[in-house]
């Protein structure tokens, strides 16, 4: 799945997963800002496997977002592009166009708390275990 979501970004055709077209991870962005759960044609992130696990992907889309974003910013002599290292994280970016909207703040809080994980990363951005995004 991570495969296909950088296509776009290793042909060098977007610079970014959010900014690609015809991806699930783009679909999967547009539907977090527009504070819905998850697009209806796409099958939901369930969280980490447990008892009594609903139907979904046995991941968090915020795990999954950043596994995409670590694996872009990989650069590879067989492939044309790569995430920028300069660019920020994709949680921050996220993060950063909220703005001051209230409503996306609200619905990104739910995913995020403003503290510092253990490896220092998102100094501003930690992914918590409460989001129940899909």
């Amino acid at each position: 799945m991570a495969y296909v979501d950088l296509n776009p970004v290793r042909t060098a055709i977007a610079e970014t997963p959010e900014t690609s077209e015809h991806t699930s991870v783009k679909a999967r962005i547009a539907s977090l800002k527009k504070t819905r759960v998850t697009p209806s044609n796409m099958f939901p992130f369930a969280g980490n496997p447990r008892e009594n696990m609903p139907d979904g992907l046995p991941f968090r889309l915020m795990d999954y977002l950043e596994l995409v974003d670590w694996t872009g910013r990989q650069s590879r002599d067989d492939k044309r592009g790569h995430i920028d290292g300069k660019e920020p994280e994709i949680l921050k970016r996220l993060v950063a166009f909220a703005g001051t909207d209230t409503l996306r703040k609200q619905q990104l809080s739910k995913c995020f708390t403003n503290s510092r994980d253990i490896y220092g990363r998102y100094p501003n951005v930690k992914p918590n275990g409460s989001c129940r995004f899909a």
